[in-house]
């Protein structure tokens, strides 16, 4: 059986895609398949990996019309015939040695979710600055790596759950009819919450398997406008659905309410680099946002987490003075 699925979504990826490629196959590949998602990318991306194709049977290739990255990354999933599921980026590459690193870890134990941390690259000045982003928040939680952990374990330590620095179990995403929401920018903030709800079982890595490539004007995360607000409000709304439909136990709703509650928390506190429109449409949010922070207060009363109960706290009084008290009171 195959160990591991890499699902690799593609659209106007071609002067990177190269690169990643080769990181890739400059690598053991053995139990590991490679899945290139053509998402109906308009440049010369697929004359590139047409390239690998013909050296490596272990690449497949899915086309489809352009659907989005969500789309995408569901329908390498769907192909997928590993054990276990790799989300990775076009534009970003892995680093040496991760897959014998990763083949080691996943032969060892059977977790739903493996997490490691990213090393960062940003071009400056035309030369590369890299910098590791750890999984933690703080040098105290660093105790949470190689230890398996419970879902509520990573509550107030994981930082930052982009999908491409974790691994999945695939029959446990299938299980729990885990995938991902179309048609919206920041779908791992809709993705994480709902995968971390239904975790039985989580290992932090201290492993920096994961290249992450900044680039200041080309990706998505560079880019500041109105439809990205709509989106992370819809995301909200969504987890509250999932909340209502799913959480059964009190334990559950403190756990979607932290995630929920993180998800506000940044619109508000980044609401001024969005124009007077997307100010508007989170400030029009401000009294539901008051509502939920009382459920947020209960997340940090029950997680022990006097920072976010304070914010909590703050946010159930007016909402835009939780924008004052991350910035200038609590670090």
């Amino acid at each position: 059986m195959l160990l591991l699925s890499i699902i690799i979504p593609v659209y106007n990826v071609e002067a990177y895609i190269g690169k990643l490629l080769q990181s890739i196959f400059s690598q053991d590949t053995e139990r590991v398949e490679i899945i290139v998602v053509n998402d109906g990318t308009p440049d010369d991306s697929m004359n590139v990996v047409q390239g690998f194709v013909s050296v490596h049977a272990n690449l497949h290739i899915v086309n489809q019309p352009n659907r989005g990255l969500s789309e995408a990354r569901n329908a390498g999933l769907k192909q997928a015939q590993g054990k276990y599921v790799w989300f990775v980026d076009g534009d970003d590459s892995i680093s040496t040695d991760s897959l014998n690193g990763l083949r080691n870890l996943l032969l060892t134990a059977d977790m739903d979710v493996w997490a490691f941390d990213v090393r960062r690259i940003r071009n400056v000045n035309g030369s590369e600055k890299e910098e590791t982003d750890k999984l933690c928040y703080k040098r105290s939680q660093y105790r949470f790596y190689n230890r398996m952990l419970k879902r509520d374990d990573t509550v107030g330590v994981l930082k930052e759950a982009f999908v491409q620095r974790f691994v999945f179990r695939k029959d446990f995403l299938d299980a729990n009819g885990l995938r991902f929401f179309s048609g919206i920018y920041h779908e791992d903030n809709e993705f994480m919450p709902r995968v971390m709800f239904y975790a039985r079982n989580v290992m932090f890595v201290e492993k920096a398997y994961y290249r992450y490539l900044i680039r200041e004007n080309g990706n998505i995360m560079s880019t500041k406008n109105v439809k990205r607000i709509k989106d992370r409000l819809l995301i909200t709304d969504n987890l509250l659905k999932f909340k209502h439909e799913h959480a059964r136990t009190p334990e559950d709703r403190c756990f979607m309410n932290f995630y929920i509650f993180s998800m506000i928390r940044g619109l508000i506190c980044e609401q001024n680099d969005f124009g007077a429109e997307g100010q508007g449409m989170i400030r029009a949010g401000y009294k539901r946002f008051r509502r939920f922070g009382v459920s947020a207060v209960a997340a940090s009363l029950y997680y022990r987490l006097p920072k976010s109960l304070l914010k909590a706290c703050v946010m159930v009084i007016h909402p835009s003075w939780v924008r004052y008290l991350e910035k200038r009171v609590v670090r």
